[in-house]
């Protein structure tokens, strides 16, 4: 098993659909850990990523917990077509705090896009030669 640096950790009511998608797309870049309603604020560090699944109305952590990380980790909101839960609001607000709309029910591009989104994030900008072959 590789030892990824990166960890992105998920917070849930269960692990379905964004553990799978999470685990397969980014597999290559980071380690997902899985994590219900008890998110240990040792447990993140920073750089690392955060992502909080309110597709089913979302975990039993409040909004409050994960604005304390959001200033030195990268937080992610997935929410489906819905309206953003308004408990959920004022974060998605906050510099650092990205939302990404994905339905489970829709077909998988939406999921496809929060993985690309994602894997940009992680690797960082790409970097674009001047030079030219000789």
């Amino acid at each position: 098993m590789l030892d990824h640096q990166h960890v992105i950790h998920l917070i849930a009511n269960s692990k379905a659909p964004l553990h799978a998608v999470l685990t397969h797309g980014l597999a290559h870049l980071a380690r997902v850990m899985f994590w219900g309603s008890a998110l240990q604020r040792l447990a993140v560090r920073g750089g690392n990523t955060v992502v909080v699944d309110l597709l089913d109305g979302g975990p039993g952590i409040s909004p409050s917990d994960i604005l304390r990380l959001a200033s030195s980790t990268d937080v992610w909101l997935v929410t489906g077509h819905h309206s953003i839960p308004c408990e959920w609001l004022d974060l998605a607000r906050q510099p650092g705090v990205s939302v990404a709309r994905c339905s489970p029910k829709s077909n998988t591009a939406a999921f496809d896009r929060l993985v690309a989104a994602l894997e940009r994030r992680i690797r960082g900008p790409a970097v674009e030669s001047s030079l030219t072959p000789p």
